[in-house]
């Protein structure tokens, strides 16, 4: 069996730069529009969870310390493999990069699995249904199309316009090859720039309820005029 590579040292939850940014990879709570084109039903509440990171200066973990949930722990798991085999078939080795902000749009940040000249790296470990789509028609699943327009919209100014997406998956696939789908992803015209209005705008939406919950002082939390009835 291949080596795996050397899992990602970065821990997102300490990481001061992500404290309340929106990011690629919970962007789809706040840009991932409906079919009848509305905002997501979790958009106002990531909002306000990105007001209190910055009021609190620090991220919440999702999941206590081994209570992370199966799909997760396979992703993270499987993730080494996958880079480890498509550096196999193509000859190549990928880099690890840290988290980045986009170059003028505050908290506005992505972190790809990986790079490559000037491709960055996206890797998923989907279930079978997702995997056979992508063996078949290399189909990305939407929210992850707009976590790579998210990512190439914070780095662009580096110079990368393009994602090399991997579907990894390793239950009972009778040929090697078809563990490791790969594809590569370049956004429609205009995709990026329609993206960068769409995180303005909802940052507009946190730093409002962040500054409203900061411009409430001590005082201003005045005591209800509760009107108690004794119990008889």
């Amino acid at each position: 069996m291949i080596k795996p590579k050397q899992a990602n040292p970065q821990d997102p939850t300490n990481n001061p730069m992500r404290v309340g940014c929106l990011t690629a990879s919970e962007g789809k709570r706040a840009l991932l529009l409906t079919k009848a084109g509305k905002p997501p039903s979790t958009e106002t509440a990531y909002a306000m969870e990105l007001a209190i990171q910055r009021i609190k200066g620090r991220i919440k973990p999702k999941w206590k310390e081994g209570f992370e949930p199966a799909p997760v722990k396979r992703g993270k798991r499987l993730e080494p493999y996958a880079l480890a085999e498509w550096e196999e078939r193509h000859g190549v080795e990928c880099e690890y990069r840290d988290f980045d902000l986009h170059e003028s749009i505050l908290y506005f940040g992505a972190s790809p699995d990986s790079v490559i000249e000037d491709y960055l790296i996206e890797v998923k470990a989907m279930n079978e249904s997702r995997h056979g789509e992508m063996l078949y028609a290399n189909k990305i699943p939407p929210e992850y199309q707009l976590q790579m327009d998210i990512q190439l919209a914070c780095w662009k100014h580096k110079g990368y316009k393009k994602v090399i997406f991997l579907s990894y998956e390793d239950e009972d696939l009778p040929y090697r090859g078809w563990r490791l789908a790969e594809t590569v992803y370049e956004p429609e015209p205009g995709r990026i720039e329609e993206i960068e209005e769409a995180a303005k705008k909802f940052l507009t939406k946190v730093n409002d309820i962040e500054r409203t919950i900061r411009n409430k002082k001590d005082e201003q939390f005045e005591p209800l005029n509760y009107q108690w009835k004794r119990r008889k």
